[in-house]
């Protein structure tokens, strides 16, 4: 078995993905509440950075968790999270509720669901 081979068993994955995910979701949420004037200008679609957004915290949670069960249950927690963190918005300033960012974030969490579980099964 060559050091690259020795190296990849050896690395706790699973501990890494985990902690990724709770990052990524502490990134996310924060993102979501922050007032318009400390965001960043930027010239993405803002219905992109939600979709990929929430994907990629949905893959994070996809390789995190083993159980069938908890994946289906994690990414309805999720979907749930876009459409609180949405409802929140109304209160910050700058920030206005949109459905619209809602179903971006419920179709980034279904696609990566989909493309994980596709991947990884």
């Amino acid at each position: 078995m060559s050091f690259y081979d020795q190296l990849l068993y050896r690395v706790p994955w699973l501990t890494i993905f985990r902690l990724s995910f709770l990052v990524a979701v502490a990134l996310l949420s924060i993102g979501s509440v922050l007032p318009r004037d400390y965001i960043p200008p930027h010239s993405f679609h803002d219905k992109a950075l939600h979709f990929t957004g929430y994907a990629v915290v949905s893959a994070l949670a996809m390789m995190s968790i083993r159980s069938s069960r908890r994946q289906y249950l994690c990414m309805l927690l999720l979907a749930l999270l876009g459409v609180s963190l949405e409802f929140v918005q109304i209160f910050v300033p700058g920030r206005a509720f949109e459905f619209w960012d809602m179903a971006a974030n419920g179709c980034g969490v279904y696609f990566a669901f989909q493309v994980m579980r596709n991947i990884l099964y």
